[in-house]
């Protein structure tokens, strides 16, 4: 029985150092593929309202405020901040915030 649980533990050690090289390379692979600078699928209502609403106010300003997205969009609040949330959970803006005014003001800038 001590012979046998040796070549149990000496199976999952190569098991083990097996998987290791496997994560190594594929690590290694993703590197190669640029694999950050891929941007993921999001829903097409918010692309949409990115390609529609946000990239004309990015292009006048820098960043905007939730109230400028607002008052440029026919959507309601929370159907906006989803949008939002949504943009921002996949990198095409970033949110910062407003450190001249209000500091509770979100800002919203592209990524």
């Amino acid at each position: 029985m001590y012979s046998d649980k040796k070549e149990v533990y000496a199976f999952f050690i190569t098991l083990e150092r097996i998987s290791n090289k496997i994560n190594t390379e594929i690590n290694n692979l993703k590197k190669k593929l640029k694999v950050s600078e891929y941007r993921p699928e999001i829903r097409n209502c918010s692309n949409r309202f990115f390609e529609d609403v946000l990239k004309p106010l990015f292009n006048e300003k820098g960043t905007i405020s939730l109230k400028d997205i607002i008052d440029k969009s026919d959507r309601e609040k929370s159907t906006l901040l989803n949008y939002l949330s949504e943009l921002n959970k996949y990198g095409y803006i970033k949110k910062t915030k407003n450190h001249l005014g209000d500091k509770r003001t979100r800002l919203y800038e592209k990524s």
